[in-house]
């Protein structure tokens, strides 16, 4: 290897690096940002079922992902059949089509809570994710899971049944 292809080689290294390199204060910026954007679609889709009764959720879907596909549209226009076509490796479609039908319906089945209950019960149920995750994984993929762990998941979920039950 000469010394040209050596410096390329750990240039890249660093890059990588730089790149995959943790950086907590961005992620806590991020996640901020992600929790308010999830409070406003919240409260606004209450306040439209609130001051729409008539209004089918499936139409709020709908509107919702029209908007998602125009911001996708104009911030991504150049290069939109290339990320979302040319990109796709066709072995891996099914499992796409899957994920695309997964998200859609919890879309739909978020929306449709939305309509039947308040936001702050919703936002606790939707809060126990991460816990249903761990569950999932260590029953369906074998994950170790500490017994501190249960033992904090059956707290949080005794606490928001506590709470969505009124006790």
């Amino acid at each position: 290897m000469s010394k040209d292809e050596e410096r390329r080689t750990l240039a890249n290294a660093t890059l990588i690096y730089e790149r995959t390199q943790d950086r907590p204060v961005l992620g806590v910026i991020f996640y901020s940002l992600y929790t308010a954007c999830v409070c406003t679609i919240m409260y606004s889709s209450k306040e439209v079922f609130r001051l729409n009764p008539d209004l089918m959720v499936f139409q709020v879907t709908a509107v919702k992902a029209t908007i998602a596909f125009l911001i996708v549209l104009i911030t991504q226009n150049v290069n939109l059949k290339k990320i979302a076509y040319d990109q796709v490796d066709r072995q891996n479609l099914p499992a796409l089509i899957f994920k695309t039908l997964q998200g859609s319906t919890s879309v739909y089945l978020s929306f449709t809570t939305l309509k039947c209950f308040n936001v702050s019960t919703v936002g606790i149920v939707c809060s126990l994710m991460p816990l249903l995750v761990c569950l999932f994984a260590a029953c369906l993929l074998g994950e170790r899971v500490k017994i501190i762990d249960y033992v904090t998941i059956v707290f949080i979920t005794s606490a928001v049944l506590l709470v969505i039950l009124g006790a």
